[in-house]
């Protein structure tokens, strides 16, 4: 963690056009981030974007490199990305107790209180955060952020998504996407 609490690299899963704006603002302000997309179009629309973004070869990089990953997936992706598959292990098993997994994507309420249990056993946090807005505001840091989830979760990670716009705490997880 860096002086303002912030890890000093953010995985971002997903790279929709929202997920390379969150990306690109996110490296505007400082942060270094470390990118995947198990599409290679995804990965190509931030490759060369800044010094500061970096694309993750694999889901394995991001896991053991970020304590914070921050997801623009949907719940369905987002659940199969963290859980993965008989061949090969999910996210969620490669990210470290404490980790927190911040759910930007469209989700619905029911999958984020789910998906919260499921790595909650692990020591994981997760946080569902819709990103209310385009990829225009996410590059311009107006976003509307209902974030739900423990207290504790979502005052840590305020800091970084203040810089992606106005967040409101709604309460327990699956909250953020219920308001949404």
């Amino acid at each position: 963690m860096d002086a303002a609490g912030l890890p000093r690299l953010v995985g971002l899963a997903g790279i929709s056009p929202l997920g390379a704006a969150i990306a690109a603002r996110l490296a505007g302000t400082g942060l270094r981030i470390a990118a995947y997309d198990a599409d290679p179009g995804g990965r190509a629309r931030l490759a060369g974007a800044s010094r500061l973004i970096e694309i993750a070869p694999g889901v394995a990089d991001v896991g053991h490199d970020c304590e914070w990953v921050v997801s623009t997936l949907d719940g369905g992706a987002l659940a199969a990305l963290m859980l993965g598959e008989a061949d090969r292990p999910g996210l969620g098993l490669l990210l470290a107790p404490g980790s927190l997994v911040i759910d930007m994507g469209a989700s619905s309420p029911h999958d984020a209180r789910r998906l919260a249990g499921i790595l909650g056993s692990r020591g994981i946090g997760l946080l569902d955060a819709p990103a209310l807005g385009t990829p225009e505001d996410a590059t311009a840091g107006r976003l509307t952020i209902p974030i739900g989830g423990y207290a504790e979760f979502v005052t840590r990670v305020a800091p970084l998504l203040q810089r992606l716009g106005a967040v409101t705490s709604t309460g327990q997880a699956g909250t953020g996407h219920s308001v949404a």
